[in-house]
């Protein structure tokens, strides 16, 4: 008897440590929703890319700003006719070589590029997932030396019930997350809202059906996402 409550006990903190049962914490209220939202198939997608990612020639002493680097990058899409109406801006990123002695110290870091980042929005509802991707990567002399983007053509397709966000979050501690993913690692919850997921182009998805999306802090790139329909 005490050897199968061993057993137990030690399964259940297992499944706490490999799946991150309870190992939430909310940092917020659950928002109010509403009981039914679109959903949308998926009819074709547009991919492109320009540029290399090769590292030669890379480098600059004086990188653009985050303002500055924004606004090549859009120029740039827009000049191409890259942007999506629904593209949203996401981050900006400097990109570095770092140089360190055997001893680990950082003697010096080199800019080699600057990444421009866009998300998606579906009727103001945020998109997550790795599919839907568009981004900008600039390099010395404020020259944009990489373009990559792939977005999927949508149309809308009917109307779902939504679930509550606490049914949600059950899902979430048992571990139904959308995507593969090995290991969840549990974080506090500072933002809980609706929205779309796009999987990777390597997996069939025929439609875009709501999720609930729960981010941690500080921007929001840390999140995981669960089935809102019913």
């Amino acid at each position: 008897m005490f050897f199968l409550l061993l057993i137990t006990l030690l399964t259940i903190a297992l499944l706490t440590n490999w799946y991150g049962l309870g190992g939430f914490s909310l940092k917020t209220d659950f928002p109010e929703y509403p009981l039914t939202l679109p959903y949308y198939s998926v009819i074709g997608e547009d991919e492109q890319e320009f540029g290399t990612l090769e590292q030669d020639g890379f480098g600059s002493e004086n990188p653009p700003t985050d303002e500055e680097a924004v606004l090549i990058a859009q120029e740039y899409l827009e000049f191409h006719d890259l942007l999506p109406e629904d593209a949203v801006f996401e981050y900006v990123e400097m990109n570095v070589v770092t140089m360190s002695s055997e001893e680990g110290k950082v003697l010096k870091e080199t800019p080699t590029s600057v990444s421009v980042s866009y998300g998606r929005e579906i009727n103001g509802l945020p998109v997550v997932g790795p599919a839907d991707t568009l981004w900008v990567e600039i390099a010395k002399n404020n020259e944009v030396v990489f373009c990559f983007k792939r977005w999927r053509n949508l149309s809308q397709f009917g109307e779902v019930n939504i679930t509550s966000p606490e049914e949600a979050y059950d899902k979430l501690l048992d571990g139904k997350v959308l995507g593969k993913h090995f290991r969840i690692e549990p974080f506090e919850i500072y933002n809980i809202s609706l929205g779309y997921y796009s999987y990777i182009e390597l997996e069939s998805q025929e439609f875009y059906k709501p999720v609930w999306i729960f981010y941690g802090k500080p921007d929001g790139r840390r999140y995981y996402a669960v089935e809102a329909c019913e």
